[in-house]
């Protein structure tokens, strides 16, 4: 485990950060407070195939094209859109030819999850879907949804679920959570 301080502006893992942030590796646990960043070293390329079974939540058609990326690499998994609102997600995937169903409280969808994968958790949609999975013992992550988000103020972005994939150190400077995983983009790694 490394500890990071703070006074840096530059991108690279070698340097310190505004907020100290402790560096978890696979046989460090997790720790009771403070900021975390899961640093999971290389990976097989190309990636393996994940046996959990996967809710993907998608609000809009961009959600659509970064799931989808991630989604072929999981054979156990359901993409869900909004029940109340359509930004073109529903036509992006009658478009790629991609099954979809409808989020409802009652779908056995639920039943199946091992996780859940969100696009952003800051609709009211999003935060019934949390509190679903929450009810059901399914942990929820959220994807950054762009390279600069506010994370402070309204709406709140990436704090609602459990744990965040943000996308690379201009987050991890600004975004205060327990729990952090260092993804890099899921469209290009």
């Amino acid at each position: 485990m490394a500890q990071y301080s703070p006074d840096s502006n530059d991108d690279s893992l070698d340097t310190p950060w505004q907020e100290a942030v402790q560096v978890l590796g696979p046989d460090d646990a997790l720790p009771a407070s403070g900021s975390s960043l899961v640093v999971m070293g290389d990976l097989p390329s190309p990636m393996p195939e994940l046996s959990a079974h996967v809710l993907f939540f998608a609000t809009d058609d961009t959600h659509i094209n970064t799931m989808l990326r991630v989604a072929r690499h999981c054979p156990k998994h359901t993409i869900l859109v909004h029940g109340t609102l359509d930004l073109h997600a529903r036509g992006a995937l009658d478009r790629a030819g991609v099954e979809y169903r409808v989020h409802r409280g009652d779908m056995p969808e639920f039943e199946l999850a091992d996780i859940a994968v969100l696009g952003n958790d800051v609709g009211w949609e999003e935060r019934l879907f949390i509190l679903r999975c929450r009810k059901r013992g399914i942990p929820t992550i959220s994807l950054q949804e762009a390279t600069n988000v506010d994370f402070d103020g309204s709406p709140w972005r990436m704090q609602w679920t459990d744990m965040t994939f943000v996308q690379g150190t201009y987050a991890l400077r600004r975004h205060r959570r327990q729990l952090m995983v260092l993804t890099g983009n899921p469209r290009f790694d």
